[in-house]
């Protein structure tokens, strides 16, 4: 009997523990059991279990956000697709008419290819990263065939590079990189700094040294606003004053993470006047081994 009695009130506390932790679902993942009292086992289990729930909490914020987002960007063109070509066939209409429904509607498609090619990204890196391969590699070379690959993609579009220092020892210029992604990151850096500048322009200026590497894109665009900087990587993040810009909200969001991914930072200054500075920094102490 003594037993029996002790027994209880020993497992009372993960009785508790049990009835609270089935109470929880999809539904409710903002709930958390009661801090624990006494720092023992059941108490490091109780916070354990809580870190857990706040880890799983953020995932399914994210991935409702990226659901809802996706589904808002992909319907828009799609909406306008369909209605150009309602509207088109109306009534009979000239060559003209049909070349210029064509144009129109070609356009929306591209669009729809950016934004489905961004998504496609963004949730491959948004998951385990086993299979993405890295290698040694200059970083001013791989910034060579970014600035060469975005002219001629680009030919309305203004970008200007310079290397600004760099050392003489070719380590200090090497980086662990998946080449393909990084230049995504820079290509999605120069766009971003051409679509809001009014002369359709970006600066490109390299800084390598031996503490750091530095990859500074610049335009004369409108400063970002305070509140605005801290959401400007979340994914499908729009600020008031970015509406009248077309975009998608993914772009800086998929440089964030391949940024990080790559064990750099990536940053953004609007304090200098007129400038806009988005900022790539490679510590060296992430490449010591090369």
């Amino acid at each position: 009997m003594a037993g029996w009695v002790y027994s209880s009130r020993a497992l009372k506390p993960i009785s508790s523990v049990i009835n609270r932790a089935e109470r929880i679902s999809a539904n409710n993942l903002s709930e958390r059991l009661a801090p624990p009292i006494h720092n023992d086992e059941i108490g490091k289990l109780v916070s354990a279990f809580n870190k857990m729930l706040a880890r799983i909490e953020s995932s399914f914020k994210i991935q409702k956000l990226f659901v809802n987002g996706a589904s808002h960007e992909l319907k828009n063109p799609l909406t306008v697709i369909t209605t150009q070509l309602e509207v088109a066939l109306l009534k009979n209409r000239s060559s003209d008419e049909y070349k210029d429904t064509i144009h129109s509607v070609l356009e929306d498609i591209k669009g729809l290819n950016v934004i489905t090619t961004q998504l496609i990204d963004f949730s491959r890196l948004s998951q385990e990263n086993k299979d993405i391969t890295f290698a040694p590699m200059r970083i001013d070379e791989l910034l060579n065939d970014f600035v060469e690959a975005f002219k001629k993609r680009n030919p309305t579009l203004t970008l200007n590079y310079k290397i600004e220092t760099l050392p003489l020892e070719e380590k200090y210029l090497m980086v662990d990189a998946n080449e393909a992604l990084l230049l995504t990151a820079f290509n999605n850096l120069a766009d971003n700094a051409c679509k809001f500048s009014p002369d359709h322009k970006v600066d490109v200026r390299l800084k390598a040294e031996r503490a750091a590497i530095d990859i500074l894109f610049i335009n004369n665009g409108p400063a970002i606003p305070e509140e605005d900087r801290a959401f400007i990587f979340e994914p499908f993040y729009r600020s008031k004053s970015s509406i009248s810009v077309q975009g998608h909200g993914i772009g800086l969001a998929l440089v964030f993470k391949i940024v990080r991914l790559h064990n750099a930072i990536v940053s953004v200054d609007s304090s200098s006047a007129g400038n806009v500075v988005f900022k790539v920094r490679f510590e060296r102490e992430e490449f010591n081994r090369l």
